[in-house]
């Protein structure tokens, strides 16, 4: 009994062991195989590559050659391949002319690419046309002439006038702006004044009493003083930001505010810009400027003078313009003088000869597509 017990066990070891054989086999073929399809697709994948990187190499470098030779050039076309490459067929075509082996070339005209390029039995194709090289006279476009209107755009203008003068509680507000005085600036008001203001230019003599230059908070202020500057009251003048000046300072230091600074310089380089005049009365009719003063809300004005405020008006004026009412646009008086009164917030920009603030002026810039009234 215990014999064919071993026995048994003995033939049922022989059996697993064939099944093992078997399966191991089927295993390893399976294996190869896909491994051998692999590495075939591999080689074929990266053959196919070689190939399409050898051929964009070969027709970037003619349409180099042929856009930038400015006579004719000398093509041969064993030049273009490298090693362990050949082409089964290449046909160049410049124009009408076919290129063999080795052919002048002209860069003016055409150049018809068509070549397969093979590598390890593989092939790929080229059909293309390479334009030729632009040839006549270069269009020379006049260079854009740096204009008034594009200094009033680029520096934030928020004024810019000959004569400037406060005789009430004047209040200039454009922390990113900028204000030019091209005649001096007198703060004659007997109430704190002030002009708040990233750049403020002043040309000329600056009598300096309750008012306040600059910004007091951040952006920090550069003030430019084309002259002489004297302090009437010094518990009632601040500076905030940078002070740059040409002459002296008379009547007392003035006084260290925030981020304050002076230096007496040489010279400045003070905006030149002519105050442009009033332009022919036909240009602003066409333009639909009105020369009737009717109650709308935006409205463009053209008179002689004015004392009427609309909530947004583009005025221009060949007299004085005088805003009594919160208003709204573009205040153009090439030969009057602007006044802002008491009672009124002006928002926008005021080009004129004089500019007088009463109330309160808000700095907001024309829109891009605007047409200035000058």
């Amino acid at each position: 009994m215990f014999k064919k017990y071993l026995s048994n066990e003995s033939g049922f070891t022989l059996l697993e062991v064939l099944a093992t054989l078997v399966i191991s086999s089927i295993l390893i073929g399976i294996t190869y195989g896909v491994l051998t399809t692999t590495v075939t697709f591999n080689e074929k994948s990266t053959s196919h590559i070689d190939l399409r990187q050898e051929a964009n190499i070969i027709i970037t470098q003619l349409r180099q050659k042929h856009q930038e030779e400015e006579s004719e050039y000398p093509l041969c076309v064993e030049d273009l391949l490298s090693s362990g490459l050949s082409f089964v067929k290449i046909d160049l075509i410049n124009n009408t002319n076919e290129i063999n082996s080795c052919d002048e070339v002209n860069p003016e005209e055409a150049l018809h690419v068509n070549f397969i390029l093979s590598n390890q039995s593989y092939r790929f194709e080229i059909d293309t046309v390479i334009e030729g090289r632009r040839t006549g006279e270069k269009i020379e476009f006049p260079e854009h002439e740096y204009t008034f209107e594009d200094f009033l755009r680029d520096e934030n203008v928020l004024f810019y006038g000959n004569v400037f003068d406060f005789t009430g509680n004047g209040l200039v507000i454009g922390p990113e702006a900028t204000v030019v005085m091209r005649n001096g600036f007198s703060s004659n008001s007997g109430s704190k004044t002030a002009v708040q203001a990233k750049n403020i230019y002043i040309q000329g003599e600056v009598d300096l009493k309750h008012i306040s230059l600059g910004n007091p908070t951040e952006p920090l202020s550069t003030i430019y003083i084309d002259g002489n500057i004297k302090v009437e009251n010094l518990n009632q003048v601040d500076v905030y930001g940078s002070l740059k000046h040409t002459g002296t300072i008379t009547g007392g230091t003035l006084p260290h505010t925030t981020s304050y600074s002076v230096k007496q310089v040489n010279s400045i380089d003070f905006p030149e810009y002519t105050i442009p005049d009033v332009r022919d009365h036909e240009w602003y009719i066409s333009r639909n400027y009105t020369e009737v003063i009717q109650n709308n809300t935006y409205r463009k004005i053209l008179l002689n003078d004015t004392n009427d405020g609309y909530t947004h008006a583009n005025y221009a004026s060949r007299g004085n313009i005088n805003i009594r009412s919160n208003t709204k646009g573009i205040l153009f008086a090439p030969d009057g003088e602007v006044t802002i009164d008491n009672n009124a917030t002006f928002i926008g920009i005021i080009i004129a000869n004089s500019i007088d603030i009463k109330g309160k002026v808000v700095y907001a810039p024309p829109p891009p597509d605007a047409e200035l009234p000058f």
